[in-house]
Protein backbone atom coordinates (compact mmCIF):
# COMPACT_ATOMS: atom_id res chain seq x y z
CA UNK A 1 0.00 0.00 0.00
CA UNK A 2 0.98 3.77 -0.67
CA UNK A 3 1.73 5.18 2.63
CA UNK A 4 2.52 9.02 1.24
CA UNK A 5 3.60 10.48 -1.77
CA UNK A 6 4.47 13.65 -3.23
CA UNK A 7 1.42 15.35 -5.37
CA UNK A 8 2.87 18.49 -5.68
CA UNK A 9 6.67 17.25 -5.82
CA UNK A 10 8.29 15.03 -8.08
CA UNK A 11 9.63 12.42 -6.08
CA UNK A 12 13.45 11.60 -6.56
CA UNK A 13 12.75 7.96 -5.69
CA UNK A 14 10.32 4.81 -3.90
CA UNK A 15 10.71 3.44 -0.54
CA UNK A 16 9.44 0.34 -0.24
CA UNK A 17 9.30 -1.39 3.33
CA UNK A 18 8.62 -5.25 3.19
CA UNK A 19 8.00 -7.22 6.68
CA UNK A 20 9.17 -10.62 8.16
CA UNK A 21 7.38 -13.35 9.73
CA UNK A 22 4.49 -12.83 11.47
CA UNK A 23 4.18 -9.50 10.37
CA UNK A 24 1.85 -6.44 8.65
CA UNK A 25 2.19 -3.82 6.50
CA UNK A 26 1.21 -1.13 9.26
CA UNK A 27 1.40 -2.52 12.51
CA UNK A 28 5.14 -4.17 12.19
CA UNK A 29 6.67 -0.33 11.55
CA UNK A 30 4.84 0.85 14.73
CA UNK A 31 6.14 1.35 18.46
CA UNK A 32 2.63 0.90 19.54
CA UNK A 33 1.58 -1.90 16.93
CA UNK A 34 -1.08 1.18 15.70
CA UNK A 35 -2.60 1.13 12.06
CA UNK A 36 -4.69 4.19 12.09
CA UNK A 37 -2.08 6.92 12.48
CA UNK A 38 1.46 7.95 10.97
CA UNK A 39 2.87 8.80 13.88
CA UNK A 40 5.50 6.25 13.34
CA UNK A 41 8.79 6.04 10.79
CA UNK A 42 6.85 5.41 7.75
CA UNK A 43 5.18 8.59 7.74
CA UNK A 44 7.80 10.55 9.40
CA UNK A 45 10.19 10.04 6.27
CA UNK A 46 7.35 10.84 4.19
CA UNK A 47 7.51 14.60 5.46
CA UNK A 48 11.30 14.87 6.35
CA UNK A 49 11.57 16.72 3.11
CA UNK A 50 13.21 13.59 1.40
CA UNK A 51 11.02 13.91 -1.43
CA UNK A 52 10.43 9.87 -1.72
CA UNK A 53 7.33 8.15 -2.03
CA UNK A 54 6.74 5.65 0.67
CA UNK A 55 5.12 2.20 0.56
CA UNK A 56 4.79 -1.34 2.48
CA UNK A 57 4.15 -4.14 0.78
CA UNK A 58 2.25 -6.39 2.38
CA UNK A 59 2.12 -10.70 2.30
CA UNK A 60 0.75 -13.82 4.34
CA UNK A 61 3.62 -14.66 6.25
CA UNK A 62 2.33 -16.47 9.60
CA UNK A 63 4.82 -17.75 11.66
CA UNK A 64 2.65 -20.65 12.17
CA UNK A 65 -0.27 -21.77 10.77
CA UNK A 66 -1.85 -21.54 14.13
CA UNK A 67 -4.60 -19.48 11.71
CA UNK A 68 -6.35 -20.66 9.08
CA UNK A 69 -4.39 -19.24 6.36
CA UNK A 70 -1.07 -20.05 5.97
CA UNK A 71 2.60 -18.63 4.15
CA UNK A 72 3.36 -19.24 0.47
CA UNK A 73 6.86 -20.43 -0.10
CA UNK A 74 9.82 -17.78 -0.63
CA UNK A 75 9.67 -18.29 -4.46
CA UNK A 76 5.80 -17.27 -5.51
CA UNK A 77 6.32 -14.62 -2.60
CA UNK A 78 9.12 -13.10 -4.56
CA UNK A 79 6.79 -13.24 -7.74
CA UNK A 80 4.10 -11.77 -6.10
CA UNK A 81 6.41 -8.54 -4.98
CA UNK A 82 7.76 -8.39 -8.45
CA UNK A 83 4.11 -8.32 -9.78
CA UNK A 84 3.24 -5.98 -7.33
CA UNK A 85 5.96 -3.49 -8.15
CA UNK A 86 5.15 -3.70 -11.72
CA UNK A 87 1.60 -3.30 -11.24
CA UNK A 88 2.00 0.21 -9.23
CA UNK A 89 4.63 1.56 -11.81
CA UNK A 90 7.60 0.90 -9.38
CA UNK A 91 10.92 0.60 -11.34
CA UNK A 92 10.52 4.20 -13.35
CA UNK A 93 12.72 5.79 -10.11
CA UNK A 94 15.11 4.67 -8.01
CA UNK A 95 13.91 2.12 -5.39
CA UNK A 96 15.01 1.34 -1.95
CA UNK A 97 13.57 -1.74 0.22
CA UNK A 98 13.80 -1.43 3.95
CA UNK A 99 13.42 -5.07 4.82
CA UNK A 100 12.79 -6.78 8.34
CA UNK A 101 13.69 -10.54 8.88
CA UNK A 102 12.46 -13.03 6.02
CA UNK A 103 11.63 -9.43 4.15
CA UNK A 104 14.91 -8.89 3.46
CA UNK A 105 15.36 -12.95 2.15
CA UNK A 106 11.96 -11.84 0.19
CA UNK A 107 13.61 -8.89 -1.80
CA UNK A 108 16.84 -10.70 -2.29
CA UNK A 109 14.96 -13.60 -4.49
CA UNK A 110 12.88 -11.12 -6.21
CA UNK A 111 16.13 -9.41 -7.53
CA UNK A 112 17.11 -13.12 -8.34
CA UNK A 113 14.22 -13.56 -9.93
CA UNK A 114 14.05 -10.18 -12.13
CA UNK A 115 17.51 -11.07 -13.32
CA UNK A 116 15.72 -14.59 -14.32
CA UNK A 117 12.63 -13.13 -15.98
CA UNK A 118 14.93 -9.92 -17.40
CA UNK A 119 13.31 -6.74 -15.34
CA UNK A 120 15.85 -4.93 -15.79
CA UNK A 121 14.20 -2.02 -14.58
CA UNK A 122 14.23 -3.37 -10.93
CA UNK A 123 17.41 -4.10 -11.03
CA UNK A 124 18.55 -1.31 -12.52
CA UNK A 125 16.49 1.15 -9.99
CA UNK A 126 17.25 -0.65 -7.12
CA UNK A 127 19.64 1.85 -5.71
CA UNK A 128 20.03 -0.11 -1.54
CA UNK A 129 18.58 -2.24 0.64
CA UNK A 130 18.20 -2.01 4.35
CA UNK A 131 18.53 -5.32 6.16
CA UNK A 132 17.14 -5.38 9.65
CA UNK A 133 17.82 -8.68 11.58
CA UNK A 134 17.60 -10.86 8.21
CA UNK A 135 18.85 -14.06 8.52
CA UNK A 136 20.88 -14.44 5.69
CA UNK A 137 22.65 -17.69 6.84
CA UNK A 138 19.46 -18.62 8.44
CA UNK A 139 17.46 -18.33 11.83
CA UNK A 140 16.35 -19.42 15.48
CA UNK A 141 13.10 -18.42 14.73
CA UNK A 142 11.98 -22.12 13.81
CA UNK A 143 13.23 -23.00 17.47
CA UNK A 144 11.69 -20.24 18.95
CA UNK A 145 8.03 -21.38 16.97
CA UNK A 146 8.80 -25.15 18.71
CA UNK A 147 9.27 -23.37 22.24
CA UNK A 148 6.22 -21.99 22.62
CA UNK A 149 3.75 -24.12 23.22
CA UNK A 150 0.63 -21.72 22.21
CA UNK A 151 2.11 -21.85 18.58
CA UNK A 152 1.70 -25.44 17.52
CA UNK A 153 2.84 -26.13 14.35
CA UNK A 154 5.64 -24.86 11.51
CA UNK A 155 4.44 -23.16 7.98
CA UNK A 156 6.64 -23.62 4.99
CA UNK A 157 7.93 -20.02 5.60
CA UNK A 158 9.47 -21.21 8.67
CA UNK A 159 10.63 -24.26 7.27
CA UNK A 160 12.70 -21.90 4.53
CA UNK A 161 14.32 -20.82 7.83
CA UNK A 162 16.01 -23.38 8.97
CA UNK A 163 19.68 -22.64 9.70
CA UNK A 164 22.02 -22.85 7.33
CA UNK A 165 19.58 -24.46 4.84
CA UNK A 166 21.12 -24.65 1.24
CA UNK A 167 18.38 -22.39 -0.49
CA UNK A 168 19.84 -19.32 2.36
CA UNK A 169 23.12 -19.87 1.36
CA UNK A 170 22.79 -20.24 -2.00
CA UNK A 171 20.53 -16.90 -2.19
CA UNK A 172 23.27 -15.92 0.08
CA UNK A 173 26.48 -16.42 -2.16
CA UNK A 174 23.96 -15.03 -5.22
CA UNK A 175 23.68 -11.46 -3.67
CA UNK A 176 27.27 -10.96 -2.10
CA UNK A 177 28.69 -11.89 -5.63
CA UNK A 178 26.35 -9.41 -7.56
CA UNK A 179 25.66 -6.77 -5.59
CA UNK A 180 28.56 -4.54 -6.33
CA UNK A 181 27.67 -5.28 -10.26
CA UNK A 182 23.94 -4.23 -9.63
CA UNK A 183 25.23 -1.03 -8.18
CA UNK A 184 23.00 -1.40 -4.87
CA UNK A 185 24.07 0.03 -1.31
CA UNK A 186 23.65 -2.55 1.44
CA UNK A 187 23.15 -1.24 5.14
CA UNK A 188 22.71 -4.14 8.04
CA UNK A 189 21.36 -3.79 11.53
CA UNK A 190 20.86 -6.96 14.40
CA UNK A 191 19.40 -7.38 17.49
CA UNK A 192 21.16 -7.60 20.42
CA UNK A 193 18.17 -8.94 22.82
CA UNK A 194 16.14 -12.16 22.92
CA UNK A 195 12.61 -12.78 22.63
CA UNK A 196 11.74 -15.38 25.49
CA UNK A 197 15.11 -16.07 25.78
CA UNK A 198 16.14 -16.56 22.30
CA UNK A 199 18.42 -14.56 20.31
CA UNK A 200 15.95 -15.14 16.84
CA UNK A 201 18.82 -13.75 14.37
CA UNK A 202 22.24 -14.16 15.90
CA UNK A 203 24.99 -11.83 14.90
CA UNK A 204 26.23 -14.06 12.52
CA UNK A 205 23.29 -15.10 10.96
CA UNK A 206 22.84 -11.24 10.38
CA UNK A 207 26.02 -10.67 8.46
CA UNK A 208 25.40 -11.01 4.32
CA UNK A 209 29.14 -10.93 4.79
CA UNK A 210 29.49 -7.94 2.18
CA UNK A 211 32.85 -6.29 1.73
CA UNK A 212 33.14 -2.57 3.43
CA UNK A 213 29.47 -3.42 4.83
CA UNK A 214 29.39 -3.39 8.83
CA UNK A 215 26.32 -4.85 10.53
CA UNK A 216 24.95 -2.13 13.62
CA UNK A 217 23.66 -3.32 16.71
CA UNK A 218 20.78 -2.30 18.13
CA UNK A 219 19.78 -2.73 21.67
CA UNK A 220 16.43 -4.14 20.70
CA UNK A 221 14.95 -7.74 20.15
CA UNK A 222 13.64 -9.17 16.83
CA UNK A 223 10.61 -7.91 17.20
CA UNK A 224 10.95 -4.05 18.56
CA UNK A 225 14.23 -3.80 16.35
CA UNK A 226 11.98 -2.10 13.41
CA UNK A 227 10.06 -0.24 15.28
CA UNK A 228 11.98 3.17 15.86
CA UNK A 229 10.32 5.29 18.88
CA UNK A 230 11.14 8.60 17.79
CA UNK A 231 13.10 10.84 14.44
CA UNK A 232 15.91 11.13 17.23
CA UNK A 233 16.36 7.15 16.95
CA UNK A 234 19.76 5.53 15.95
CA UNK A 235 18.25 3.36 13.71
CA UNK A 236 16.11 6.37 11.89
CA UNK A 237 18.87 8.79 11.77
CA UNK A 238 20.68 5.68 10.21
CA UNK A 239 18.04 4.68 7.28
CA UNK A 240 17.37 8.36 6.57
CA UNK A 241 21.15 9.14 6.14
CA UNK A 242 21.47 6.10 3.85
CA UNK A 243 18.26 7.16 1.98
CA UNK A 244 20.29 10.11 1.36
CA UNK A 245 23.23 8.70 0.16
CA UNK A 246 21.48 6.62 -2.27
CA UNK A 247 20.21 9.41 -4.09
CA UNK A 248 22.89 11.49 -3.59
CA UNK A 249 24.83 9.21 -6.67
CA UNK A 250 22.18 10.67 -9.05
CA UNK A 251 22.20 13.89 -7.99
CA UNK A 252 25.84 13.84 -9.05
CA UNK A 253 25.42 12.60 -11.93
CA UNK A 254 22.97 15.28 -13.42
CA UNK A 255 23.99 18.28 -11.51
CA UNK A 256 27.57 18.86 -12.49
CA UNK A 257 29.42 22.12 -12.03
CA UNK A 258 30.23 24.03 -15.97
CA UNK A 259 31.80 27.74 -16.24
CA UNK A 260 28.27 28.60 -15.46
CA UNK A 261 28.08 27.44 -11.65
CA UNK A 262 26.25 24.65 -10.73
CA UNK A 263 24.43 23.07 -14.04
CA UNK A 264 22.20 20.69 -15.15
CA UNK A 265 23.55 18.48 -17.05
CA UNK A 266 23.62 18.31 -21.07
CA UNK A 267 22.23 21.71 -20.42
CA UNK A 268 22.78 25.35 -19.68
CA UNK A 269 20.53 25.96 -17.10
CA UNK A 270 21.82 26.12 -14.20
CA UNK A 271 20.49 25.84 -9.98
CA UNK A 272 20.64 29.52 -9.93
CA UNK A 273 17.55 29.58 -12.83
CA UNK A 274 15.78 26.83 -11.06
CA UNK A 275 16.31 29.10 -7.80
CA UNK A 276 14.74 31.83 -9.63
CA UNK A 277 11.03 29.91 -9.93
CA UNK A 278 11.57 28.05 -6.34
CA UNK A 279 11.36 31.29 -4.78
CA UNK A 280 8.40 32.28 -7.01
CA UNK A 281 6.91 28.95 -5.16
CA UNK A 282 6.30 27.20 -8.35
CA UNK A 283 5.17 23.47 -8.34
CA UNK A 284 7.70 21.17 -9.49
CA UNK A 285 5.33 20.27 -12.72
CA UNK A 286 5.53 24.30 -13.66
CA UNK A 287 9.32 24.21 -13.23
CA UNK A 288 10.14 21.83 -15.67
CA UNK A 289 7.38 22.59 -18.18
CA UNK A 290 9.26 26.41 -18.53
CA UNK A 291 12.84 25.25 -18.18
CA UNK A 292 11.87 21.95 -20.50
CA UNK A 293 13.55 20.04 -18.28
CA UNK A 294 12.48 15.78 -17.78
CA UNK A 295 10.78 15.03 -14.04
CA UNK A 296 14.48 13.39 -13.42
CA UNK A 297 16.46 16.66 -14.50
CA UNK A 298 13.76 18.24 -11.86
CA UNK A 299 13.80 16.07 -9.09
CA UNK A 300 17.50 16.26 -9.14
CA UNK A 301 17.72 19.82 -9.13
CA UNK A 302 15.58 20.09 -5.99
CA UNK A 303 17.02 17.31 -4.57
CA UNK A 304 20.35 19.40 -4.68
CA UNK A 305 18.84 22.08 -3.44
CA UNK A 306 17.59 20.34 -0.54
CA UNK A 307 20.30 18.48 -0.21
CA UNK A 308 22.90 21.84 0.06
CA UNK A 309 20.58 25.00 0.59
CA UNK A 310 22.91 26.55 2.27
CA UNK A 311 25.31 26.21 -0.67
CA UNK A 312 23.23 27.04 -2.98
CA UNK A 313 21.68 30.22 -1.66
CA UNK A 314 25.11 31.49 -0.50
CA UNK A 315 25.91 31.34 -4.68
CA UNK A 316 22.30 32.10 -5.60
CA UNK A 317 22.53 35.67 -3.71
CA UNK A 318 25.73 36.39 -5.66
CA UNK A 319 24.43 35.46 -9.05
CA UNK A 320 21.26 38.02 -7.75
CA UNK A 321 24.46 40.72 -6.73
CA UNK A 322 25.99 40.27 -9.84
CA UNK A 323 23.50 41.03 -11.96
CA UNK A 324 21.84 44.05 -9.84
CA UNK A 325 25.43 45.51 -10.42
CA UNK A 326 25.42 44.45 -14.07
CA UNK A 327 22.20 46.31 -14.87
CA UNK A 328 23.19 49.49 -12.45
CA UNK A 329 26.27 49.81 -14.42
CA UNK A 330 24.42 49.45 -17.95
CA UNK A 331 21.81 51.90 -16.76
CA UNK A 332 24.10 54.33 -15.83
CA UNK A 333 26.56 53.82 -19.01
CA UNK A 334 22.98 54.71 -21.18
CA UNK A 335 22.06 57.18 -19.12
CA UNK A 336 25.35 58.87 -20.16
CA UNK A 337 24.90 58.49 -23.71
CA UNK A 338 22.00 59.43 -23.69
CA UNK A 339 23.03 62.70 -22.48
CA UNK A 340 25.84 62.81 -24.56
CA UNK A 341 23.65 62.54 -27.44
CA UNK A 342 21.30 65.49 -26.18
CA UNK A 343 24.00 67.81 -26.04
CA UNK A 344 25.61 67.27 -29.50
CA UNK A 345 24.85 69.82 -32.61
CA UNK A 346 22.87 68.07 -35.28
CA UNK A 347 24.56 67.34 -38.35
CA UNK A 348 25.43 69.20 -41.45
CA UNK A 349 22.19 69.97 -43.52
CA UNK A 350 19.85 68.76 -41.13
CA UNK A 351 19.55 71.80 -38.60
CA UNK A 352 15.98 72.37 -39.71
CA UNK A 353 14.70 68.91 -38.97
CA UNK A 354 16.62 69.56 -35.50
CA UNK A 355 15.23 72.85 -34.73
CA UNK A 356 11.37 71.35 -35.50
CA UNK A 357 12.40 68.15 -33.46
CA UNK A 358 13.73 70.31 -30.28
CA UNK A 359 10.36 72.37 -30.60
CA UNK A 360 8.20 68.99 -30.37
CA UNK A 361 9.99 68.26 -27.50
CA UNK A 362 9.58 72.11 -25.79
CA UNK A 363 6.07 71.61 -26.16
CA UNK A 364 5.71 68.29 -24.68
CA UNK A 365 7.45 69.47 -21.79
CA UNK A 366 5.01 72.38 -21.25
CA UNK A 367 1.60 70.12 -21.27
CA UNK A 368 3.48 67.39 -18.64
Amino acid sequence: MEISSHQDLVPSADVVFVHGLGGDAITTWHPQGKRDDDHYWLGWLGKDNLCVNIWSFGYQAEATNWKSNSSMPLFDQASNLLDWLDSRELGQRPLIFITHSMGGLLVKKMLNSALTFQKQAILEQTKGIVFLATPHTGAHLANLIDNISVLTQTTVSVKELKAHSPQLRELNEWYRENVRSLGIATKVYYETQPVKGILVVDPDSANPGIEKVKPVAIPKNHIDLCKPESQNSLLYLGVKKFIKECLKTKETAIIIRTEWGLTIAGTRITLYDVMDYVTAQYPPKLIGDVLNLTNEQVSAALSYIEENRTQVEAEYQTILQEEQENRQYWEQRNREHFARIATMPPKPGREALWAKLQEQKARHGQKA
